[in-house]
């Protein structure tokens, strides 16, 4: 069913009016193909901004009456997932950046070998020794590459927050963008870790190997599509520190079943579990 009212379809962003993250997708007016308003839409970053401005309330809000009802003629045109050629991802390949040389702090080099073949972590010019993670899917097909750029394992914010996507670096034509967890690729018969960032997975990984870790790289990517890879595994989500419920939450609504670790409710607010591992193992040098 398709409703005249509905969030835009690609993977445009804009700045969000509350946090000011250029994390924020517009609702759009399904008959014209227009933004209904600047304000109205929802913003990617919803542990840390939480922003969601609907059509309801800003018509509530404007006091414009409209009729909510579903559009009956509209012709829908499914279409396929783009891809990004494996070329791009061999390229990226074995080349040092700011974040694989933190890796280096916290394990050995076999280690880190294994951490930058497993997830196939990449280096992009675009910002100087900036990382690529890229997000392969079941089949072994790259649905894009997010880049980021770090400073001693912290991702750079300032002036601005260095995020992009490949397939705009890239200049990708009509994209089709389809995301998939990060790390799905490397699924097997082992338990699943889900975290929420593509840096959080790769060090549990190295110092928890026995689990297979992947990320959502937000909670809007915790969604049906995405985890019906999933099915059949035993899972466990760990949440940052102040989104347990929401991932509990987000986890009933779209039926995964899985465990939401709470092992983090006690630490304060934005604690991953990165954070407590490195913590705890650089303490005692282990």
């Amino acid at each position: 069913m398709n409703y005249k009212y509905s969030l835009e379809r690609t993977s445009k962003k804009y700045h969000c009016p509350n946090c000011e993250k250029k994390t924020f997708t517009k609702y759009v007016d399904n008959e014209n193909d227009d933004y209904i308003n600047y304000k109205v839409g929802i913003c990617d970053r919803q542990s840390k901004c939480g922003y969601h401005y609907t059509p309801k309330s800003f018509f509530r809000d404007n006091n414009i009456d409209v009729i909510y009802k579903p559009l009956k003629r509209i012709k829908t045109i499914k279409k396929e997932t783009s891809y990004i050629s494996a070329d791009e991802v061999k390229k990226s390949l074995n080349r040092n950046n700011n974040f694989i040389t933190y890796l280096h702090k916290l394990f050995d080099t076999d280690t880190i070998n294994r951490l930058v073949q497993e997830y196939k972590i990449g280096t992009s010019n675009y910002w100087n020794n900036a990382t690529i993670f890229w997000q392969i899917d079941k089949h072994y097909k790259v649905r894009t590459g997010k880049v980021m750029l770090y400073k001693n394992g912290k991702r750079v914010k300032k002036p601005f927050n260095h995020i992009g996507w490949l397939h705009k670096i890239l200049k990708y034509k009509d994209f089709e963008l389809k995301q998939c967890l990060f790390g799905e690729h490397l699924i097997s018969n082992k338990v699943i870790g889900i975290v929420e960032s593509e840096k959080t997975a790769i060090i549990c990984s190295g110092y928890y190997p026995n689990m297979t870790w992947l990320a959502t790289g937000g909670l809007n990517n915790l969604n049906k599509n995405n985890t019906s890879v999933l099915k059949g595994h035993k899972v466990t989500l760990y949440a940052d520190s102040d989104c347990i419920e929401k991932w509990r939450t987000k986890a009933n609504q779209i039926g995964l079943k899985c465990i939401v670790s709470d092992i983090l409710k006690d630490e304060k607010q934005g604690i991953d579990l990165a954070d407590i591992i490195v913590a705890e193992k650089l303490k005692y040098n282990l």
